[in-house]
């Protein structure tokens, strides 16, 4: 049933339509295969969605309001930067999804803008630590804390992501 576009004059009424329903059903029937993974894809998207928001249940944002110590620094930082790495993962996720936290509900969104008020007291927490061990090798520290401080209009993913980092090298400077 092939015909060039040039003899496609010569063909009488009947064959026309011929060409025309044969093309017609292989574009449905490609069509139909395109939409299955369509559906596929999408119903993939809600699963990890859900289980992405199902993750973001399982953060204990209280750490964030606890304040961090000179005396106990080591083991606040280390129950800071377990949740704040759980953050950093959901993060990249719904970097891969494509999501906002507009898809997150009411009181998911609420405990990330609870954590992202925290931010700014939490910095300078950390700040009081890095400053408390008067060694040079805190300076990095201190330099990365500061521009987080001057970029805290950001995501709050974004900053949660940065902060864990920060608080691995401090925690391994300890």
């Amino acid at each position: 049933m092939e015909c060039s576009l040039l003899d496609w004059e010569k063909l009488n009424i009947w064959r026309k339509i011929s060409l025309f329903y044969g093309a017609l059903s292989a574009s449905c029937i490609r069509m139909g295969d395109m939409a299955k993974q369509v559906e596929e894809q999408e119903k993939e998207i809600e699963f990890l969605r859900d289980e992405v928001i199902d993750r973001l249940k399982t953060v204990n944002y209280n750490i964030f309001r606890i304040k961090i110590r000179s005396a106990d620094a080591a083991n606040s930082l280390g129950a800071l930067k377990w949740e704040l790495d759980k953050i950093t993962i959901i993060k990249s996720d719904f970097d891969r999804l494509d999501r906002k936290l507009e898809y997150l509900d009411v009181s998911q969104q609420q405990a990330i803008r609870e954590l992202k008020g925290e931010m700014p007291r939490i910095i300078d927490d950390l700040e009081e630590v890095a400053r408390g061990r008067m060694d040079n090798r805190f300076d990095k520290v201190l330099e990365s804390l500061d521009s987080l401080k001057k970029s805290l209009k950001r995501d709050a993913f974004e900053l949660a992501s940065q902060l864990a980092s920060i608080v691995g090298i401090l925690i391994s400077l300890l």
